[in-house]
């Protein structure tokens, strides 16, 4: 149910250093480590030096073990290594990270340092890890004497004479190696490299490998921007018509593959190839070559052909291609440079349009003005075919979607000639009933004199076919592509200001104030019916006129080419800083625009807006659009409005936060507030921090004044301490408190260096009075002193006499500190507040009680140490004088004594009442001395067993307490029970005696030798029995034939009995007479009972057989057998003419005759 864990703390003996923990020990100490050793030699540098990294470059970690033969506490100070730095390969790392076979050589940048016993580094290779090719390898050597020592697989190209080194101000040489990759050197990731050093002593680095230089070696190609236009600057795209037999140029770049690198001119070829397609895209015809040449310098090409006369209707898929690369060179993007065109050389093509597709237009007055271009300069058309629908007037099913059958035409006729082929046709559409939004689409159809169709003049969006169009999934989507134009009705509509709560300022209450320095956002949602992108600039004048530019923020508009829009903020004067940064714009749907403009007022904001809230003023907001028509600049509608839930005035006046609590001065000793509020003075010590704590606020509502606009000075004409609002406010000044000659401080606070035209408008001065106290409290004595006995470490009452000029409180308590150390080891620490003050006399005496033992959990030995040392403060704060009063430098220094009885085993009588007992035995183990002192106590006295494991053990209840007199003698006894063995076995035990935990002293003792219990009686039969048992058989059946004998023979004498007719009394008497019987021994009394064993005494229990163990409960404490007296008679003597037979018949028993 519960065991005893006892340990034991000391010196540890036996100590051992393992340098790098790798189970070798360089440092094996004997005996115990009670004092300082310093550690040192070769085998302490081999380790240290096992455990660096091999380059001697970077960090290494070493572990220090350390273990002993017993527990104790060891400390490693005062570690000096001396290390020398040997040569070594620092970094290696090339230009870009990269290599390209371009021509173009990188440097290949290795950094390497000598030793410090080495005067120069004479050579240093560089192998580049190749992956399955043999490795280049540069050498540099001193003298900067550069070579490619090899290169069979071809790989790289050095440039030797231009092979350089330098040394920088910390000693490091760099080499430059001027490389360049060949095309030979297929593509490859993370290249490293092995460098090999050597310098005047030897080689000194063999084949360091790097590990984070990851070059990357690459010559794929990669063909990129592909631009085609035709003889006139036209851009072609993919699936664009253009007329036949005229010439055609294709361009772009060429790159190395993920790099901007371009190789050489001449290296490969650039192909240009052509194949004609099906409608459906399927190649008709092999690709064609048009035009191959060497690739172009610099990575740009151009290729200028003449374009075939016309192409099959699915147009012609022109491939530019890089072909014949060098060695392991690929192609790697041809799916990305090539262009779909549609040439024509005979049918007449519209090359313009206007409206244009996808514009907006203002719908006509009454007719919308149409103008196509046509190219054909053989025999262009005169009659071209107008269709047009438009939305809200031609659609006949109301769908929004031009049907086929829903175009109305327009025959456009007489076109207008131009050189170059240009025939241009005009026409009319009547959109003047359209409204905004509404859409119109129009395409042409036509044929020149020739019959040749016109081209690129659009169809349909909807075809008239089986499946209508829709957005059912039934039916087909319209194509608004497949027209000629699509354009919008666009009407102009009045922006305005969305004033449902949507546009406020943040931050702002309405009629309350604003103030500099703080910042604020305008939220404005802005709506306009033609569209967000419609709204030019937005105007917000804080003043109640909107022409009061000194108030105002622009936010200007600019129409970005993909359609959306770019916002820049500007302010009307130095009073207003608005922010471009943190200020944005959201978009709401079609037609509104959420704007969060951030803004603030600086200190110079002009004075007239500050009225101390008597009068306010409401912002005024003015929304500009776009002019209505192309190269006007006047907006075609400006909206104005208010901001009636947002009045203001200025405030820029400021004032200190007087609440009560919210400015404080506290003592950080003690946490007591020093401000009073009046004329109050409060005793602070010299020396302490008192941190004033308060907050700025605007002067006319609680705004916390803006975080480092101005200064607050805390202080008098001698002395000032200064701070800066933080945010929300709040100021913090840490007065370290100078000792001050009169023993008071006086400080105001105040306000300066106030922003712009801010002034300090506090109805009061904060002002704080101390009383100083300049000198620290005395330790006049501390008791007790000296020695502290083992048994009054736990309750040690301890008496503080100390005095100081203003006195001591009860809250600053004296606190006494403690260090136990065993030697310079250090055992435990602890510290106990002395509770109970007297003042008596401008003394201060604190007492309390320490418990070094910390509650029995601390064990203490005699010979510990304690230092003492004290900290507290008198009323005012001042710390004790800590001279001689620190824990390097304690107050005061007990040591711990025994006090109590002493024995020393070896002069003891030690002694087994049976050094071989027999196993299951009791034996005690006496022990009588005397006390060697006149101190009166009680010893314990135990046993402990040594185990095969070579261990001491308790033995348990092998222990005996022993009270010793003074200077008197003592007996203690010690009983156990031995172990049951099967042969003779040796047990070890050692006597230790103790004083409570403290160990006094040890001996060894004579061991015992346990002797096997040996079988008596019944179980010596049983034993037999089972051990021999054919002679015991042997045996019984003697016994058997003896009583078949005996029987016979008394048969035998009753038949010769009855034959002589005796009657049995007369056969008794005549065997009697035949009978010889002996004569009795000297002094035999016939009628006397037969006399008692040597020994016997007939009150004492008889012993037990040999072998018998009697039951712990049964067994006598201490038995004892009779000894013989001398007067006994023996055996030999009194009964020496006795037959065994004779002694049995008066009684004896066998044991008795045998003995």
């Amino acid at each position: 149910d519960a065991f005893t864990l006892d340990y034991e703390e000391g010196y540890p003996t036996a100590v051992r250093l393992d340098i790098g923990a790798d189970n070798t020990n360089e440092y094996i100490g004997t005996g115990l480590l009670n004092s300082p050793i310093d550690l040192s030699g070769a085998a302490l540098v081999s380790a240290f030096n096992d455990h660096i990294i091999d380059n001697g470059e970077g960090v290494s970690n070493v572990t220090l073990g350390l273990s002993a033969g017993s527990p104790g506490r060891i400390k490693v100070s005062n570690l000096d290594i001396t290390y020398r730095m040997n040569t070594r390969a620092l970094s290696a790392e090339i230009e870009g990270n990269i290599l390209v076979p371009d021509g173009d050589t990188r440097v290949l940048l290795v950094r390497v340092a000598k030793g410090d016993e080495a005067d120069r580094i004479t050579q240093v290779q560089v192998e580049l890890m190749a992956n399955g090719r043999n490795n280049s390898v540069l050498q540099w050597q001193s003298g900067n004497v550069c070579d490619l020592v090899s290169n069979t697989d071809n790989l790289v190209r050095f440039d030797a004479g231009n092979c350089s080194s330098s040394t920088d101000s910390n000693g490091f040489l760099s080499l430059l190696f001027p490389i360049e990759s060949t095309w030979e050197w297929n593509d490859e990731l993370d290249v490293e490299a092995k460098i090999t050093v050597d310098d005047d002593i030897g080689r000194q680095v063999n084949g360091w490998l790097t590990s984070d230089m990851d070059i990357r070696v690459e010559n794929d190609i990669v063909l990129l921007e592909l631009g085609v236009t035709d003889e006139t600057g036209r851009a072609l795209e993919g699936n664009d018509w253009m007329r036949g037999g005229l010439q055609m140029t294709f361009q772009g770049g060429i790159v190395f593959e993920g790099t901007t690198y371009t190789p050489h001119a001449g290296q490969f070829s650039i192909e240009l190839t052509g194949q004609n397609l099906s409608m459906n895209g399927n190649p008709e015809e092999p690709e064609k070559q048009f035009h191959i040449e060497p690739n172009p310098s610099h990575g740009q090409y151009s290729l200028t052909i003449t374009s075939p006369i016309e192409s099959s209707p699915g147009g012609m898929l022109f491939r530019i291609k890089a072909v014949n690369l060098q060695n392991g060179s690929a192609y790697i993007n041809p799916e990305f440079n090539s262009v779909r065109i549609v040439l024509d050389g005979n049918s007449p093509l519209v090359i313009g349009a206007t409206p244009e597709d996808g514009s907006e237009r203002h719908k006509g007055n009454p007719d919308q003005p149409i103008r196509i271009v046509v190219q054909d300069s053989v025999d262009p058309p005169t009659l071209l075919t107008l269709h047009y629908w438009r939305q809200g007037q031609d659609d006949l099913n109301y769908d929004k979607i031009p049907d086929e059958n829903e175009y109305t035409t327009l025959s456009l006729r007489t076109p207008e000639l131009q050189p170059g082929g240009i025939n241009i046709f005009e026409g009319l559409i009547t959109d003047s009933m359209n409204h905004h939004g509404e859409v119109v689409s129009f395409y042409l159809s036509g044929a020149d004199a020739q019959g040749n169709v016109l081209a690129m003049g659009g169809g349909p969006v909807c075809l008239n076919d089986d499946a209508p169009c829709g957005e059912l999934p039934t039916q087909t989507l319209p194509d608004w592509d497949a027209d000629l134009v699509t354009y919008t009705i666009r009407e102009e509509f009045e922006p305005f200001l969305v004033l449902d709560g949507n546009s406020t300022i943040v931050g702002h209450d309405d009629s309350a104030p604003l103030h500099p320095g703080t910042k604020y956002t305008a939220k404005l949602r802005v709506w306009d019916k033609n569209g967000w992108n419609d709204i030019e600039s937005i105007k917000m004048a804080l003043g109640d006129d909107i022409n009061a530019n000194e108030t105002a923020i622009w936010a200007n508009f600019t129409k970005l080419s993909n359609g959306s829009l770019a916002m820049h903020l500007e302010s009307g004067g130095d009073g207003l800083a608005v922010s471009n940064l943190y200020s944005d714009f959201s978009v709401v749907n079609d037609t509104a625009l959420d704007l969060d403009i951030q803004f603030q007022l600086t200190w110079l904001f002009p004075e007239i807006w500050d009225t101390n809230g008597d009068t306010t003023f409401i912002p005024v907001v003015e929304i500009a659009d776009w002019p209505c028509l192309d190269g006007e600049d006047i907006a075609c509608f400006e909206h104005r409005n208010g901001l009636g839930n947002d009045r203001w005035s200025l405030d820029n006046d400021l004032r200190f936060d007087m609440a009560p609590g919210h400015f404080t001065a506290i003592d950080l000793a003690t946490g007591k507030n020093l401000y009073t509020g009046g004329d109050e003075q409060e005793t602070i010590a010299a020396g302490q921090v008192v941190r004033v704590n308060g907050r700025i606020l605007f002067s006319e509502d609680e705004t916390p004044a803006p975080e480092g606009a101005f200064d607050i000075v805390i202080g008098n004409l001698e002395l000032q301490w200064r701070a800066v609002p933080r945010d929300d406010g709040e100021f913090t000044s840490d007065i370290l408190v100078p000792n001050v000659r009169s023993g008071h401080l006086d400080m105001i606070a105040w306000l300066e260096n106030l922003p712009g035209l801010a002034e300090d408008e506090s109805e009061e001065q904060p002002r704080i009075l101390l009383e100083v106290d300049g000198n620290s409290p005395v330790i006049n004595a501390i008791s007790p002193s000296g020695d502290i006995a083992i048994t009054d470490a736990s309750e040690i009452a301890v008496f503080i006499n100390s005095s100081d000029d203003h006195g001591f409180i009860a809250q600053r308590t004296a606190v006494l500190h403690y260090k136990v150390k065993a030697g310079e080891s250090e055992v435990s620490r602890g510290s106990q507040e002395l509770g109970t003050l007297l003042e008596q006399y401008g003394y201060g005496h604190w007492t309390g009680v320490v418990d070094l033992t910390d509650g029995g959990v601390t064990e203490l030995l005699p010979g510990y140490s304690v230092d003492v040392w004290v900290t507290g403060a008198d009323a005012a704060g001042n710390p004790y004088v800590s001279e001689n009063n620190t824990e390097q430098t304690p107050l005061t220094q007990w040591r711990i004594i025994r006090v109590g009885p002493s024995v020393t085993l070896m002069d003891l009588d030690v002694y087994w009442t049976d050094a071989t007992p027999v196993s299951g035995e009791n034996v005690s183990l006496l022990i009588n001395g005397a006390n060697e002192n006149g101190e009166e106590g009680t010893l314990t006295f135990a046993l402990q067993q040594k185990t095969k494991d070579g261990d001491w053990i308790n033995v348990n209840n092998a222990s005996s307490d022993a009270l010793l007199r003074a200077n008197g003698n003592f007996s203690s006894e010690i009983s156990i029970k031995t172990s049951k063995v099967d042969e003779e076995t040796v047990e070890r035990y050692r006597l230790i005696v103790k004083d409570n935990h403290v160990i006094l002293d040890r001996m060894s003792l004579d061991p015992l030798i346990i002797q096997p219990a040996v079988a008596r009686d019944g179980a010596a039969i049983s034993e037999q029995f089972s051990e021999q048992t054919g002679t015991v058989l042997l045996y019984i059946a003697l016994i058997v034939a003896l009583i078949a004998i005996v029987v016979l023979i008394t048969m035998n004498r009753q038949l010769s009995a009855e034959d002589l007719e005796l009657d049995p009394a007369e056969q008794t008497l005549a065997v009697v007479d035949d009978m010889d019987s002996p004569p009795p021994p000297p002094g035999f009394d016939v009628d006397a009972p037969p006399p008692p064993p040597p020994g016997f005494d007939p009150n004492a229990t008889p012993p037990p057989p040999d072998g018998f163990v009697p039951p712990v409960e049964d067994s006598v404490e201490n038995p004892t057998v009779s000894e013989p007296t001398p007067d006994s008679p023996s055996i030999e003597s009194d009964y020496s003419g006795w037959s065994d037979e004779m002694l049995i018949a008066q009684g004896w028993t066998q044991w008795q005759v045998d003995t």
